[in-house]
């Protein structure tokens, strides 16, 4: 059985807060919390999101006698996001984060997929000038990290 709890609240088209999005299925959970407004042709958005015990093979099975299919799977992860943008600069990702109006951060907290250990960090931070780590690509620096504990 899967449940909603959901705490949020909204003015026109102009404003969406999520105080709290809760979904439960067993042991797994996943939760939410985000701003959104817009102003004029922008947006400002500010989200963080947790999942906890997830086994994504309850959504997606996998082929019969697969590795997937066996697991055992149980994803811990954290992600956070924040950042301003215009209408036309949202539906170009790319262009996004080249421009460094958004950031993102995931993180995955040891977890098992399919049997194995895993673990790592997702950074998609703005950098307003080349560097050393971001010598070709103004504007945004990816870095990531994982390991198998």
């Amino acid at each position: 059985m899967v449940n909603l709890n959901l705490k949020a609240q909204g003015q026109g088209s102009s404003q969406l807060t999520i105080e709290q999005a809760t979904l439960t299925a067993g042991p797994a959970q996943a939760q939410l919390s985000a701003e959104l407004s817009r102003q004029d042709e922008q947006w400002r958005w500010k989200a963080e999101g947790r999942l906890q015990d997830f086994d994504p093979s309850v959504w997606w099975p996998g082929a019969p006698d697969s590795a997937w299919r066996r697991g055992p799977h149980q994803l811990r992860a954290a992600l956070s996001t924040s950042g301003q943008a215009s209408v036309a600069l949202l539906s170009q990702p790319e262009q996004l984060w080249r421009s460094g109006a958004a950031k993102l951060a995931l993180t995955v907290e040891p977890s098992v997929l399919a049997g194995v250990p895993l673990q790592g960090q997702l950074s998609l931070t703005p950098v307003l000038a080349p560097s050393k780590a971001c010598p070709l690509w103004t504007g945004c620096c990816n870095s990531t990290q994982a390991a198998t504990p």
